[in-house]
């Protein structure tokens, strides 16, 4: 069995499993953001319940599980989105002064 693990979840599977988490299933829609900005505790109440939301729960334990078992291949895919994400958006200056990478 684990031979059979690891041959189908190799680095590029892994890799392309987590950028489908991460684009497709973790982002927040820019109304998703104002929602939150506008009442983050209300927000977070409403989408307690929302399938959307317990997608991303389980979106998030995925990327959890998967850099404790492959930290080689989600650590670089993690670091690259999020490059990626304050590069392309409005608050990547914001974000640049708040978020500190530790090692």
């Amino acid at each position: 069995i684990r031979a059979t693990l690891k041959q189908i979840f190799n680095n590029g599977f892994v890799s392309t499993l987590l950028n489908v988490a991460i684009y497709r299933l973790l982002l927040l829609k820019p109304s998703d953001i104002q929602e939150w900005e506008a009442d983050s505790e209300d927000y977070a109440m409403e989408l307690h319940n929302d399938k959307e939301m317990n997608i991303r729960s389980a979106t998030h334990t995925l990327i959890e599980h998967l850099a404790r078992v492959f930290p080689q291949v989600t650590c670089p895919v993690l670091m690259s989105a999020v490059n990626k994400l304050v590069k392309n958006n409005d608050i990547g200056k914001s974000l640049n002064e708040r978020v500190v990478i530790k090692n």
